[in-house]
């Protein structure tokens, strides 16, 4: 059975332009849409232990007033740290700082200006930028990031709410031990506004009845809804979660299904990447042998530069095998095994690893639970 063919990835890096962003929409980062809900602007209960705790925060502010216009300048948010940690309380949950992987982006981009200490070090190269390869192509991801800005505009501006969601997986090397870890990341647009640039464009019912088209190719959005006449106002907020184990165990058990997996060298190699990342362990080596009686027949072995025939070997404390008439004047070994068993061999081998990875999966599952 041929191998499949990779999925195409993305490199997060790639939505740096060298030319300059290409992305069409004007953006400003501004912590106003917190400001907003710490001091109720959008409704809610002003009174009780929330309103008071808005009160504090919103006499913070007042003393801080370069937080509340668009900040073009990141040292303002060093500045005045102490009030963006109490402003930032409200979307990190201070408990869960030390454990929870998260940060604040600018609009639309893929840059941190604010993120927790496990985002930081698991995604974030020294520039902050989000690193790392997505489960996208590249042009798929630049229209994940169009579609993504029109379903905010649209719900803000035209109150069209679209239920638009990618099952986005980012894989990153841990710095510790150069390991692949996976991440499940979502985009939480809460605190984001979008100003209408001079009379609002028509968005009409015919508009609406074609929403589904536009999503699947946005050059209509881009004419009917021109990017010139919004922009958008706030932060991204972007969360992730570490989903390793499932999915590397998922990918483990999809290279099972081939025999090639375990005869091919390339393909056994990178089996052991991935056994090396599911337990941790950037230093393990994977061997796989057949027992044949009193013979060991080494099928593959990860950790050998050179790909090399297997080699059979005698274990110490067995007796040697008996050898018929016919074999002895032919010069050979009647133990010695044929490339049909070493396939029936490999075979079964095949089946007791798909057996230990759904074992594997079951705890991972159990533990996640």
């Amino acid at each position: 059975m041929a191998a499949d063919s990779p999925a195409p990835h993305a490199d997060l890096g790639s939505l740096k332009s060298p030319g300059g962003d290409t992305f069409p929409f004007r953006r400003q980062l501004s912590l106003r849409p917190l400001i907003k809900f710490w001091r109720g602007d959008g409704g809610g209960d002003g009174g009780g232990v929330c309103g008071a705790l808005g009160a504090v925060v919103s006499e913070a502010i007042d003393r801080a007033p370069e937080l509340m216009g668009p900040i073009t300048d990141l040292s303002v948010l060093e500045r005045h740290s102490d009030v963006v940690d109490a402003l930032m309380a409200a979307v990190f949950a201070p408990a869960a700082w030390d454990q929870s992987y998260g940060a604040a982006l600018m609009p639309f981009d893929l840059v941190s200006v604010y993120e927790t200490p496990g985002f930081r070090e698991a995604l974030l190269t020294e520039d902050r930028h989000v690193r790392g390869h997505v489960n996208l192509d590249p042009e798929n991801l630049k229209r994940a990031r169009l579609r993504h800005a029109y379903k905010v505009i649209l719900e803000r501006v035209y109150g069209v709410n679209l239920q638009v969601e990618y099952p986005l997986i980012v894989v990153a090397s841990d710095p510790a031990t150069g390991l692949e870890r996976h991440f499940r990341i979502t985009f939480d647009s809460s605190f984001l506004d979008v100003h209408v640039v001079g009379d609002r464009p028509p968005f009409g019912e015919a508009d609406r009845a074609r929403l589904e088209d536009y999503f699947f190719d946005v050059t209509p959005l881009l004419e009917t809804l021109p990017p010139d006449r919004f922009v958008i106002e706030g932060f991204t907020v972007i969360r992730a979660v570490d989903v390793t184990d499932q999915e590397v165990l998922s990918s483990i058990k999809r290279d099972l299904i081939d025999r090639e997996s375990i005869v091919s060298h390339a393909r056994f190699q990178d089996l052991q990447a991935k056994l090396r990342t599911l337990f941790r362990r950037p230093e393990l080596h994977l061997s796989l042998a057949a027992l044949d009686g009193g013979k060991v027949l080494l099928l593959n072995a990860g950790q050998r530069a050179s790909s090399r025939p297997p080699r059979t070997t005698r274990w110490p404390s067995s007796p040697a095998p008996s050898t018929s008439r016919r074999s002895r004047a032919n010069g050979r070994s009647s133990s010695t095994t044929s490339p049909r068993s070493a396939t029936v061999t490999s075979s079964r081998i095949t089946s007791w690893l798909r057996g230990r990875a759904r074992s594997w999966s079951r705890r991972c599952t159990t533990r996640t639970a």
